[in-house]
């Protein structure tokens, strides 16, 4: 039995029950002989690299669904770890017909004749574009959430920072209201002593005036009796009437003023 003849018969597995499997499979699924070339394709193997039917893709070798960097980076080394280990699993570039690049998530396992010899790898793919595109969504997410993350915790620490600052300013202005306070009762108090003091004051000017009143009445008094007093100038050296009343006379005029 050849090489092709045995993966035939071993992709068709129990009655044939293998392609019926995989033809209605959403994971795309191709077998490959040793040389590289696809013996069998599932539909969702053509279509995902951008072929209507499996036919199309069966007899093309592994090189037509990846480009360089995808083979030497990713195929060569996971065909590597089949041969040593029997089945590997790891994410896969693939290329579609129209060159564009598909990341899928790829299991590789190979068929084994009774003696370990390798005739066939079977290749199950998974694209993974929308679960990518999600988990860079998510990953965006995760990153803006850090980032507000990291801006809560700033906002919290400047908070607190002004609830303390806040809290040292309560305090000044505690202190200062304690002075304030001591002020005004300072104020009251000297403006009651000022009071006391302006009250005894008024009461000894008033006093003061009334006994100035009363000096002067008195100093009227005195000279209008020297008006009525006459003495002749004698040896003595008194003063005659005429000059006793021009004295009056001046008297009255500095007490009026």
């Amino acid at each position: 039995m050849d090489a092709n003849t045995h993966i035939t018969k071993r992709s068709a597995g129990a009655g044939g029950c293998f392609s019926v499997i995989a033809g209605l499979a959403r994971e795309a699924i191709a077998v490959l002989d040793t040389s590289g070339v696809v013996r069998y394709a599932n539909a969702a193997w053509a279509a995902m690299h951008g072929y209507d039917r499996p036919d199309e893709v069966t007899g093309l070798k592994i090189t037509s669904f990846h480009n360089k960097e995808q083979l030497s980076a990713d195929v060569l080394p996971l065909l590597l770890e089949v041969g040593r280990h029997g089945q590997i699993s790891g994410p896969v570039g693939h290329m579609r017909k129209d060159q564009t690049v598909v990341p899928t998530n790829t299991t590789m396992t190979a068929l084994k004749d009774k003696t370990g010899k390798i005739l066939a790898v079977v290749v199950y793919a998974t694209d993974t574009t929308e679960t990518d595109k999600l988990n860079a969504e998510l990953s965006a997410i995760n990153k803006q959430v850090g980032q507000y993350a990291s801006q809560a915790e700033q906002t919290q620490k400047q908070i607190q920072a002004l609830k303390a600052a806040l809290t040292e300013k309560e305090k000044e202005v505690a202190v200062l209201m304690s002075r304030l306070e001591w002020q005004n009762e300072e104020k009251t108090r000297r403006e009651k002593q000022w009071q006391t003091r302006c009250g005894s004051l008024t009461d000894t000017i008033e006093k003061l005036q009334q006994k100035v009143l009363e000096m002067k009445h008195r100093e009227v008094e005195f000279l209008d009796g020297i008006d009525e007093y006459e003495e002749p100038a004698g040896a003595n050296g008194g003063l005659d009437p005429e000059q006793l009343k021009q004295i009056s006379v001046m008297a009255r005029k500095f007490i009026d003023e």
